[in-house]
């Protein structure tokens, strides 16, 4: 097929640098990406060779798009572009959405059963690599020097509330990491959840919700998902009290059959600890006051219901946990251009500037 027109565009969210356009043919419309990283071609290509949601078998026509995949469909794709080293996909252009724009309680719930069908499209595909690690010590460094400077960022104005809930995560900072680095992962995970990455083929209020932008798929555990997407949303109370991400994406998973770990609750309660503890050394992207103010919510709250953490370990190592032995420093964006499908990327680092829910 022909491109006939093509113009580029960026969304206010959108950090990585790959270059976004809207394309048209003489018989429909797509949306061109490049370059791109080796994990979002590969993750594009192996979840459209499926074709229709195994879920959905059989719908009439005018129901046709509720048994297409989770992610959009890939029209096309190469890994050069007029001879240079230059990855690249065409997508079906997806008419409704994102959902950053209208996000309801209900998107929440359609939210949940998008990442949970995710995690069944992506069970068949084998752990090549290991999940990615934070360094958490050297992240709540930068924070406390954040703190300390309080003087040079007007979102500070509560700094002695922070040096005191600081001064308690520092102290428990070994027992919380190291129960976070005890949760199994040995599932694939999206990476970078968020309603800027979810639309839809139907206007319809319950359509499925298709997921875009794979940059960032590997290995994890689901609450890194979910946990990032409620972050998103601690400034919005109303939609925290009829919709919270954390458990309604384990209730979609435990209809799916899908299993939640355990003491997944606990769990999530030290990301949650760990996300807004490190808030500060990310001003750049976190600095709002109510989003720092939240932070601080988040902290006293689930700290609170943790307990004393100097008395909490894993409760049993897990038998299928991947050895974590890299590193997020030094890692680049999600778009890379020059690596080949069937090569083995350097998994990216979990997001921190995705968009807030306003």
């Amino acid at each position: 097929e022909r491109v006939e027109e093509l113009f580029f565009f960026r969304t206010e969210w959108q950090r990585g640098g790959a270059a976004t356009g809207r394309a048209r043919t003489a018989t429909r419309e797509l949306v061109v990406k490049l370059p791109v990283n080796d994990a979002e071609i590969r993750w594009f290509r192996r979840l459209n060779q499926t074709g229709h949601d195994p879920l959905q078998p059989n719908l009439p026509e005018h129901m046709r798009h509720r048994s297409l995949p989770v992610v959009a469909q890939l029209i096309a794709s190469g890994e050069t572009l007029g001879g240079f080293d230059l990855a690249w996909i065409a997508l079906e252009r997806l008419p409704h959405g994102p959902l950053v724009r209208t996000l309801g309680a209900n998107d929440i719930a359609r939210l949940a059963q998008a990442h949970a069908h995710f995690a069944l499209a992506t069970t068949g595909f084998a752990i090549d690599r290991d999940a990615v690690t934070e360094n958490w010590n050297a992240l709540l460094d930068t924070a406390i020097n954040a703190v300390r400077a309080h003087d040079l960022h007007p979102s500070l104005h509560h700094h002695q509330v922070w040096a005191q809930l600081l001064k308690q995560v520092t102290r428990d900072l070994g027992a919380l990491v190291a129960l976070w680095d005890a949760r199994p992962t040995r599932e694939w995970i999206h990476g970078d959840l968020h309603p800027g990455n979810a639309l839809s083929r139907s206007a319809e209020p319950d359509a499925p919700i298709v997921l875009i932008d794979l940059a960032n798929v590997r290995p994890g555990h689901w609450l890194e998902d979910a946990v990032a997407l409620e972050r998103l949303m601690w400034t919005r109370a109303d939609l925290l009290a009829t919709g919270r991400p954390v458990p309604a994406i384990a209730s979609a998973r435990r209809a799916h059959g899908l299993e939640l770990g355990p003491e997944w609750d606990r769990l999530a309660r030290v990301r949650r600890v760990l996300l807004a503890a490190t808030a500060p050394a990310f001003l750049r992207s976190e600095g709002s006051p109510a989003f720092l103010g939240a932070c601080i919510g988040q902290l006293e709250r689930n700290l609170r219901e943790l307990g004393s953490l100097r008395a909490l370990r894993p409760s049993a190592p897990s038998s299928n946990r991947a050895s974590n032995s890299g590193s997020n420093s030094g890692s680049n964006s999600g778009t890379k251009s020059g690596t080949k499908s069937g090569s083995t990327p350097t998994t990216p680092p979990p997001t921190r500037d995705s968009p807030t829910v306003a």
